[in-house]
């Protein structure tokens, strides 16, 4: 879809208290006067609204690894969308930081501010994408922790929980990564440690996923392998009861 008119989509959607004026009651002129209008004041709005999430802490500088880095995909700005409370906010170069949880957003102007990240307050976000990977926030472990979502179902939704951690090594700093997999069914967060896990999902869970092995998909944690996880899981979800 192209960004006129995904604009023109988010503005019906946020601002609906607007007269939206049919083409045909109008002639050329006034519906250009009335286009050119909208689209200063949807600019006034969106630049007011966005201003505010640049109001957070200093991204705190992190001495680079040579073997690895501590964001989700790539260190370099990727882009993003972020709900804080009921606002969207769209086209946003963001970073993921996923050992210590922290969601930055490039600062407009870094001469000014000292510093080239922005903290974005990680109680008010209710959802967020970079580089079109979707994550939302749960409660997990007596804390609030974001979770990549890979699939949801009908019955149940496949998560993942990116880890990663600095250890110092002789040849200097290494970051290692992993990654723990979750589903959810009635609210309940259950983290999948082995196939056995999907007894706590459905109480025919071994019957299910020998039904779902003749299909070419497998229950598997490697993380080089979560298609075919994904894809158990979808047929999982069409099974259970």
């Amino acid at each position: 879809m192209c960004r006129v008119c995904v604009v023109f989509i988010c503005a019906s959607v946020f601002f609906p208290n607007i007269n939206w004026v049919k083409a045909q009651d109008l002639t050329v002129e006034k519906n250009q006067n009335h286009q050119i209008a909208f689209t200063k004041w949807f600019e006034e709005k969106t630049i007011d609204a966005k201003s505010r999430i640049y109001n957070g802490d200093a991204y705190p500088l992190v001495v680079p690894s040579k073997f690895g880095h501590q964001f989700f995909e790539s260190r370099q700005w990727q882009d993003g969308i972020v709900c804080m409370g009921d606002q969207w906010y769209y086209d946003l170069p963001l970073l993921f930081d996923i050992e210590r949880e922290l969601i930055i957003i490039q600062n407009p102007n870094p001469h000014l501010g000292g510093t080239h990240g922005i903290l974005l307050s990680k109680e008010l976000i209710s959802y967020f994408e970079i580089n079109q990977v979707p994550f939302i926030p749960l409660p997990y472990n007596k804390n609030r922790h974001f979770f990549e979502v890979l699939f949801k179902g009908k019955k149940i939704a496949l998560l993942a929980k990116h880890l990663k951690v600095q250890r110092l090594e002789p040849e200097g700093s290494v970051i290692e990564s992993s990654v723990e997999y979750f589903m959810i069914r009635d609210s309940k967060l259950i983290l999948l440690k082995n196939k056995s896990s999907l007894i706590q999902i459905d109480g025919n869970a071994k019957v299910i996923s020998r039904e779902i092995k003749s299909h070419k998909a497998k229950f598997s944690l490697n993380k080089k392998r979560r298609e075919l996880l994904i894809e158990f899981v979808r047929k999982f979800d069409e099974k259970i009861s």
